[in-house]
This record gives C-alpha cells, structure tokens and sequence, in this order.
C-alpha cells in the first residue's frame, strides 16, 4: 500500500542573490550596486520628495527612554514609547485585504450566509450557534504602507553596511563567524576577548574613527548614556561563551560558568517551556528522538474566550531559508 502524504504551499523569506520584480528604495539600490549587484530591468520608478515627518515623533520617543534610564519614576513611560515606537511602523504595513468581518447567527441565517458571495467559511460554536467569517465588501486603503517599507529598507541597508563595510573590512575572515543576524541584530563570534582585539593591526587608527558612527560614544558616561537610546548605533546586547543556532529566531547563548546568563530564543513555542542548551544541541546533530510539545493558551473568537492546545515539533533541525552545508552547521545562499 502507498500512503499519500499532504503537503501544503508555503511562503517564507529566504535567502537568495537573486530577485525579479522586487521594490527596492534608492540608496539601497545604489549600496547594492556599488557592492556587485547586476540589475539587468527596471520596470518602475516612483519619485517623491522626502521630508523628515516623523523627526518629531523618532526623536520623542528616544528622550522618553533616556528620561526612563535616568529617572525610574518615568521608566513606564519609556517602556510605552519603546513600544509605541515599535509597532508604530509594522502597523502601517498591515496587509488590510486579509481583513474579514465576523458574525455569529442562528442556524437560518447561517444557511443563508453560505451562499453570500463574500462568504469565507463558519464553524459551529453551539447548539444552532455559528461563527459565519466573511470577506469585506469594501476595503479602505489609507495606511502609510511607505513608512513601514522605508523603515525596513533602510534597516537592510544598515546591517549590510555594518557587515560588509565595517565588520568584513577591519577584520580578517579567519577572526570571526557570523551567528545570525535579524532586523537590528547581528550575532558575532570572534577568535579573541572583543572586536577591537581583532581589528586589523595596520588599520587600528582607521577603525577608532570609524567606531565614532556605527557605536555610542565612551568618552565620557553622560554621552554613552545618550548614545545608548539613539537609534541606527550598534549596542553590546549579549557576550557569552557559545552560540547554538538553528533557524531565525531560533538559538541558544550560553556562558560554560554562568548559565544563569544564558539567553534563548525559540520561535512558536510557548515561553513557559525550559529549554536547555543539551536540547539545542540534539537537535543540531539530527537526534531522532525529538520530542513533540503541546502549546497551550487563549484565543478570543468575536464575543468569546477559548483555549487551545497545539501539539508541534518542539525544535526541528529542517532549515529551507538557506542551503546547509556538508558540516551540517554552516549555510550559504539558496541557487534560487
């Protein structure tokens, strides 16, 4: 007998060198090009004048945190604008197409809402209870989807520079590995105690003028306190020993003498599960004894709370994003 298995289509970002039709903002056009990029079409230019309006709101938000470290009375108001601050330009791309309207109706209505032409599926809550999800007749789009897009291209463009400009260029490959890198990230291992150990002997005195405006300023505690909360600088946000990475957002940093400073991440998986360093390490070396684990939580569905539980892989060695190498630890770009 032959079992058939299904499988579903799946959209993720990956990484690849090439691109067709993608939307790309100027100056990471031009940083790409500059570093090899061959662009063979343009299908589309869109032109408009730039103007700082969010200056305002950017620069409150980073002296509401700078009050917050100085002043422990205002810290909520620091940790409101952080986040304020960080939903604020995820919000503007939100895909409102995808956007549904709920109902709930007895069993009559819900037979006629079957055959509504905007109908997208029911499910019963109860007796002659039904949850009807239907498509919108008229979506208005008048979110400000070039804020979000902006933000995250020039957060590109930001992290690429500071790799290839900075990092690939004051120190030797031999003397570092990078670990994974996210939005506003970047996981380095080096082969000595910092990065300044590592710099390139004959370009020491380049590299100090250059560290002035990719890190805060330590000439003096006031300056490095402000520095700490103005945006586009690289901060030391974790040192440790060891490095386990798995997938984005997936990973496991640890110190051999204290663990009580470890830090991990584990994407899709509920917070109140104890991951050990052991259990990343298994499933780096394709351990097959995998243990399922069961995410439990609340959903609130139109008028109602519901639990959940969701029985999923815990962690899983299969990474698409990226070719693995023969050592099964390396990757490099997808041919696609």
């Amino acid at each position: 007998a032959k079992s058939k298995q299904n499988f579903r289509d799946r959209r993720c970002l990956i990484g690849s060198m090439f691109g067709t039709k993608i939307l790309l903002i100027t100056p990471l056009l031009i940083w790409y090009v500059k570093h090899g990029l061959k662009v063979t079409k343009i299908y589309q230019v869109i032109q408009f004048d730039p103007k700082e309006c969010f200056k305002r709101f950017g620069d409150q938000v980073s002296d509401d945190r700078r009050a917050g470290d100085a002043d422990i009375s205002k810290k909520i108001i620091g940790d409101t604008s952080k986040l304020i601050g960080n939903s604020v330009y995820g919000h503007s791309i939100m895909d409102k197409s995808k956007h549904t309207a709920v109902k709930f109706c007895g069993i009559e209505k819900a037979s006629k809402a079957i055959n509504d032409p905007f109908f997208s599926s029911f499910e019963e809550c109860g007796e002659e209870t039904f949850e009807i999800t239907l498509k919108k007749k008229s979506i208005k789009h008048d979110l400000p989807i070039q804020l979000g897009f902006f933000v995250y291209q020039y957060a590109k463009m930001r992290m690429l520079s500071f790799y290839y400009d900075v990092v690939d260029r004051f120190v030797d490959r031999q003397d570092y590995c990078v670990l994974e890198m996210d939005t506003d990230s970047l996981y380095l291992a080096v082969s000595g105690m910092d990065l300044d150990s590592v710099v390139k002997p004959e370009m020491t005195q380049e590299w100090e003028e250059a560290k002035k405006e990719w890190f805060p300023r330590i000439d003096s505690k006031s300056n490095a306190t402000y520095d700490l909360r103005t945006p586009g600088l690289f901060k030391m946000e974790w040192e440790g020993d060891g490095f386990v990475g798995l997938a984005a957002k997936t990973y496991y940093c640890f110190h051999n003498n204290s663990p009580d400073k470890d830090k991990h991440s584990a994407k899709g998986i509920n917070r109140h599960f104890r991951l050990s360093k052991e259990d990343y390490l298994k499933v780096l070396n394709k351990d097959p004894k995998q243990e399922l684990q069961v995410n439990k939580g609340f959903i609130v569905k139109g008028q109602s709370m519901y639990t959940y539980e969701l029985t999923k892989k815990g962690l899983d060695h299969l990474y698409v994003k990226r070719k693995v190498l023969d050592n099964g630890i390396s990757t490099t770009y997808l041919d696609i």
